[in-house]
Order: structure tokens, then sequence, then C-alpha cells
């Protein structure tokens, strides 16, 4: 529960980025490819749109 209680007062830090050609659209997407192709810059543009109090990101890799 620690751990969890951590994330949640460590909210990520969106870097500035560039509007993409690909976006989310829907609520539940896979997104899968090589390292260093941009799945986390994707996410992250999509998650900027929302409060920092209402996102919990958890990087499991």
């Amino acid at each position: 529960m620690k751990v969890l209680n951590f994330f949640y007062e460590n909210h990520p830090k969106f870097e500035v980025s560039y509007e993409r050609k690909n976006q989310i659209s829907k609520p539940n997407i896979i997104i899968k490819g090589p390292r260093f192709c941009g799945k986390k810059t994707l996410i992250f543009n999509f998650l900027s749109q929302f409060k920092v109090s209402e996102i919990l990101f958890l990087d499991l890799y």
C-alpha cells in the first residue's frame, strides 16, 4: 500500500511535447511497439488534458 500511496502523491511530470499524427481516441486501447518509439509520449499527450490529481500512471516496464 505504501508503493501505491507514493504514486498517488508523486504525480508524473509531463514534458513539453508536440502534436502527433496518431491520437488516443478510445477509452480502452492496447499500445504496443518497439522500445523508444514514442508509446509513453503518446500516453502522456493524452493524459495532459486531465488534472494532475485525476491521474495515476504506473509504468510497469
